[in-house]
């Protein structure tokens, strides 16, 4: 874009400001012109002769913008926009204006009403405006510096009011340490005598500490929070911002050696791969995170004794794993033998035209042949006879040909009734081979289902970890002992915990007892040597069955995939083409050649046999377990309510544990999987919203926000985004002067959403925020 294209956008997106200014516009002209015309008409010339009567030297500016229709490309349009505002220009200063007067705005093409008139939008929209304006309070570019300055104020005055409004205040005393919540959740230990001043003094008495939350969509739109790390995309577990100062305002920080332990609610944090990143904000407010490699600490990824100390799974979850594993097919992927597909290129008999054929009448040739004056009746008869002899001899002839057509036709009517029964008997057999083949390929899909190695390798996890009832049942009752103990401690300090107390006298320990152990330990030792990890891992070995071919290994899971794209394409509606029966017929071979499926049905079935007879004591015991999981769980939460967890207690307290060795912005993330093809996003506003507005772009399928910076000549850009993945596009562009702001919400694909341009509906903040709230996460 050339420095007369930039100057002409930049003053478009001022246009309609500056001219509702009432004080300097003294009169406004119209004129129009034919489609693809940029001459000035008759009329036109007419108009603008007339015009001329309103200028005096009083008016020190004429103002030129013009428009243009739909029809044609956007370059187009704008150099037909540019040659009519000099058209224009160019008549004004042949009858006396100075150049100098005469301003020339940004065009602007049309955007289309579908409920009205196309044809009147596009006549009225083909002109060029002229204004003529009075006092001068400063030069077009001094408005607007002015007035962008002032939409990006107002832009950055929204923000920080939000960010305002998310801040929490807690205080506490310094050496004594504290465990805060937040409003949304989050959790922060800080343990006594960790914070100290930024010149490394400690610090003593009553600490101002500031809590900044974001874990949904709104929370990260309205402080305008993307989630990014130098340019590559991350999907957040949630995000916090903390402040910390003295009681003479100096800012703190985490002393040197010192950790905070911080646990984030979210569901995402429990994602494999998080990681601790740290927020660097720059002036103008925006965060970019740089990873510290630090990996967030959950007990949902590793299927330890813990998991059932936090409830992280009851007994149908354990009954779910056992059924898991009994659910496994044997696939039988035999194929019948191959068939083409019949052809029948027979065409329908044709009976050939037969001549006409009429029987010879002798009294007809009597008649048609009279006797000579010299001839005998005797040679008269002759000659009759001879002519009769030579017509019924060629009768004869034509009869026997249009008898051997005849002849003919049938044979080969009848021949060709048979190859058509013959045909159509191959294709229905054909029929039957192409559903059989679909019907192989449909097996193939739901197996590549049903054989999810991740999750039934978490299913023999969870049956192994029942190991921990045969081994725990003295530790689960001096668990109980020592819960009533210091519950009862505290109970004689004044604490409130008398509930708990009771709760815990409740709890019958019949089925603890050594004998009911005892009777569980078949199932468990048989599930600790049969579901052991290594034993699991050779035995998806042998179901893998993987041999080098083709330069590659080949795991089930790409095989599965592959067999799923597929089923994807195929329309079982429609007949399978040729190749697609050679591919399913392909897949299936590569399957059973490479895919033991019976090892793994063989051991769900045993494990099922085995588990249906210890399952009912099973139960019994976990519902006994998970109730003293429950009181110490809830000891653990009135501990915490008390002020009395230790740092270790928050960490096996809570999940999702962060160490945190400094104060500011703190985010739980992952990078995306590389691989995934990535596009760029324009977003294209009308003049007046380029600046001043915030545009981002809000993942769904991922917890992930994008922020889209403004490009000259491009509109609002967002790069290298995922292009396949289901996203929505959020604008906000607050009202100067109201509590209120301009909205617009566009969901799709990356790629649909690309040139998109946004229709802006004015809402209330409270209305914002409640969309951001709802209907984002939904």
């Amino acid at each position: 874009m050339n420095k007369l294209q930039f100057t002409l956008v930049i003053l478009s997106m001022c246009f309609v400001m500056l001219a509702k200014a009432q004080s300097e516009l003294k009169a406004e002209y119209t004129v129009y012109f034919a489609s693809n015309v940029y001459e000035l008409s008759e009329s036109a010339q007419n108009k603008l002769q007339k015009s001329l009567k309103d200028y005096d030297e009083d008016q020190k500016t004429i103002r030129l913008q013009a428009f243009t229709d739909d029809v044609g490309s956007q370059k187009l349009n704008e150099k037909l926009a540019n040659q009519r505002s000099l058209s224009v220009e160019s008549y004004l200063i042949d009858n006396g204006i100075a150049s100098d007067k005469i301003e020339i705005l940004a065009s602007e093409q049309l955007i289309l009403d579908a409920s009205k008139d196309k044809a009147a939008q596009r006549r009225k929209n083909r002109r060029v405006v002229i204004q003529f304006l009075g006092e001068e309070e400063g030069s077009i570019n001094e408005k607007l510096q002015s007035t962008v300055a002032e939409q990006e104020l107002i832009l950055e005055q929204f923000f920080a009011q939000e960010q305002e409004r998310a801040k929490q205040v807690f205080s506490f005393d310094a050496s004594l340490g504290t465990v805060i919540t937040g409003k949304e959740g989050t959790i922060i230990q800080i343990p006594p005598n960790s914070l100290v001043r930024l010149d490394g003094l400690p610090v003593e008495g009553i600490v101002s500490f500031k809590l900044q939350e974001a874990y949904s969509y709104g929370d990260m739109l309205l402080q305008k929070l993307e989630t990014s790390a130098q340019g590559k995309q991350l999907e957040t577990g949630g995000m916090f911002y903390m402040e910390a100062v003295d009681a003479s305002g100096v800012a703190l920080t985490v002393k040197e050696g010192a950790e905070l332990k911080a646990s984030l609610p979210s569901e995402e944090a429990k994602l494999e791969g998080m990681q601790t990143f740290e927020g660097q904000e720059d002036a103008a407010g925006n965060v970019d995170w740089v990873a510290i490699n630090q990996p967030v600490r959950t007990n949902s990824i590793i299927f330890t004794r813990e998991n059932f100390a936090n409830n992280k799974y009851t007994f149908e979850d354990v009954d779910a794993a056992a059924q898991r594993l009994s659910s496994l097919p044997n696939l039988n992927l035999r194929l019948p033998r191959v068939l083409d597909k019949p052809k029948f290129r027979l065409r329908s008999p044709r009976l050939s035209s037969l001549r006409k054929n009429t029987v010879p009448d002798k009294n007809a040739l009597f008649a048609k042949y009279s006797q000579h004056k010299k001839e005998s009746k005797y040679d008269y008869n002759k000659r009759i006879n001879k002519k009769y002899r030579l017509a019924y001899k060629k009768h004869r002839e034509i009869n026997y040909a249009n008898n051997k057509k005849l002849s003919k036709f049938r044979r080969d009517s009848l021949s060709y009734l048979r190859s058509q029964g013959a045909y159509e008997a191959k294709l229905a057999k054909y029929n039957n081979y192409n559903k059989e083949i679909y019907a192989r390929l449909e097996l193939l899909n739901k197996s590549a289902e049903a054989y999810n190695i991740p999750e039934y390798r978490e299913a023999c996890n969870v049956l192994r970890s029942l190991n921990t009832f045969q081994n725990r049942g003295n530790s689960m009752k001096s668990s109980l002992l020592a819960i009533k103990q210091e519950l009862a401690a505290y109970a004689k300090k004044g604490h409130e915990v008398e509930d708990l107390l009771a709760q815990a006298e409740d709890i019958d320990m019949n089925y603890l007892e050594d004998d009911n152990l005892k009777k569980m330990s078949e199932f468990i030792n048989w599930a600790n040597k049969n579901l052991s990890r290594g034993s699991v891992n050779r035995l998806i070995n042998v179901f893998y069955r993987n041999r080098y071919k083709g330069g590659a290994w080949v795991s089930w899971e790409q095989t599965s995939g592959r067999i799923s794209r597929f089923n994807n394409r195929v329309d079982p509606e429609v007949e399978l083409k040729a190749y697609q029966l050679r591919t399913i017929r392909g897949l299936c071979a590569k399957v059973s050649d490479r895919y033991n499926f019976k090892p793994l049905a063989k051991k769900g079935e045993q494990t099922q046999k085995i588990y249906e007879e210890s399952k009912d004591l099973i139960k019994e015991v976990m519902t006994l377990k998970i109730a003293i999981d429950t009181l110490k769980s809830q000891y653990q939460i009135r501990k915490n309510e008390l002020g009395l967890l230790s740092t270790e207690e928050v960490a096996q307290t809570y999940g999702n544990v962060m160490t945190i060795t400094s104060m500011g912005w703190i985010n739980c993330d992952r990078f995306l999987r590389e691989g995934e093809p990535l596009m760029d996003v324009e977003i294209l506003t009308q003049n007046e919203y380029n600046y001043g507005t915030a545009v981002f772009v809000v993942f769904k399928d991922i917890k992930s926000v994008m922020q889209a910076d403004y490009v000259e000549g491009r509109g609002f850009v967002a790069k290298n985004l995922p292009k396949k993945r289901n996203a929505s596009i959020i604008a906000i562009h607050p009202v100067p002067g109201e509590n209120a702001a301009e909205v617009f919400i566009q969901e799709g694909t990356i790629t649909q959403l690309d040139k998109t341009k946004p229709t802006f509906e004015e809402k209330t903040l409270d209305e914002v925020r409640a969309m951001m709230d709802t209907d984002l996460e939904q």
